[in-house]
């Protein structure tokens, strides 16, 4: 990826491995100016400027470089390299992640989704950014009884999910998603028909913003890959700075940036995109499974 093709995702929120990373490298540049590290280094001020500022992520090449540049002994090289395999695969519980509240983990959410210049989706439930407040409400509901102490006001975590969803009318971006159609069933509470047929005429409306690409793989289609778990891919290699994948699960989630597990998640998204319907047809069988809700 070359500097001018990478995308400039200073918006992205640095992670501590990251932050870690980067003061190291702040730290081996010593007492020279980042021009005159570049020149010798070989790289350009610009590039240090977004390595050490978290917006894009170093691989091997750059640190070998960098520590070659800063005369570095081999335990600060071999430092340099724990480090970055720390913030290629991040382990967070999920519990770490709420300890400033809700509110403030779904403004980081926001934070990636806003940075990149894609964002795709796999989901056994309807997608965050696409839910209704009720749906959400309950959702949100569900997750408060594992974590009461940080949901703190389901009103205010309300306020925090449903805010994510203003990404979707900024200009440029592009927001995927592919759910399988049991997702489309699945209720959010005993009393839920009435909430998942608004959920899914919502689902209908929103599918038609010109920054969405909502896809659903019917239950008639036989699976042509496995897939045991969500993901999102945020970014897009070669493009973006800083491309990552999440998976969500109840109390670790695993973010990845390393290159080739990125490249694997995105074979899978071109198998599952492969299966699903799209536009007119994903919008005829939300209506016909919301008319079977209410009939």
């Amino acid at each position: 990826m070359t500097e001018d093709a990478a995308r400039d995702d200073s918006r992205a929120a640095p992670t501590h491995a990251r932050r870690r990373l980067r003061a190291l490298l702040v730290q081996l540049r010593g007492g020279l100016s980042q021009t005159e590290f570049g020149r010798r280094a070989g790289l350009s001020q610009s590039k240090i400027s977004r390595l050490e500022s978290g917006q894009q992520m170093p691989d091997a090449g750059d640190l070998r470089v960098w520590a070659d540049a800063a005369d570095a002994d081999e335990p600060t090289r071999q430092l340099l390299m724990e480090r970055l395999e720390a913030a290629l695969v991040e382990t967070t519980s999920y519990a770490d992640e709420l300890e400033d509240g809700f509110p403030a983990q779904q403004a980081r959410i926001s934070t990636d989704e806003q940075a990149h210049s894609v964002v795709r989706t796999y989901t056994f439930a309807v997608p965050g950014l696409l839910q209704t407040a009720e749906y959400a409400r309950r959702l949100i509901s569900m997750q408060a009884e594992l974590h009461q102490d940080a949901f703190g006001d389901l009103d205010e975590a309300l306020a925090a999910w449903m805010q994510r969803q203003q990404v979707l009318y900024r200009p440029g971006g592009r927001y995927e998603f592919v759910v399988p159609e049991f997702a489309l069933r699945w209720r959010p509470g005993l009393d839920a028909d009435a909430a998942l047929a608004a959920q899914l005429h919502h689902l209908a409306t929103v599918s038609r913003l010109p920054s969405i690409r909502f896809g659903v793989i019917p239950e008639r289609t036989g699976a042509s890959i496995g897939v045991i778990h969500e993901f999102v891919v945020y970014g897009e290699p070669g493009r973006d700075a800083d491309v990552m994948v999440n998976t969500p699960n109840i109390v670790r989630p695993v973010r990845t940036r390393k290159l080739a597990e990125i490249k694997t998640y995105l074979q899978v998204w071109d198998r599952l995109r492969a299966q699903a319907i799209f536009d007119d047809e994903v919008r005829e069988l939300l209506v016909r499974l919301a008319a079977s809700l209410t009939s």
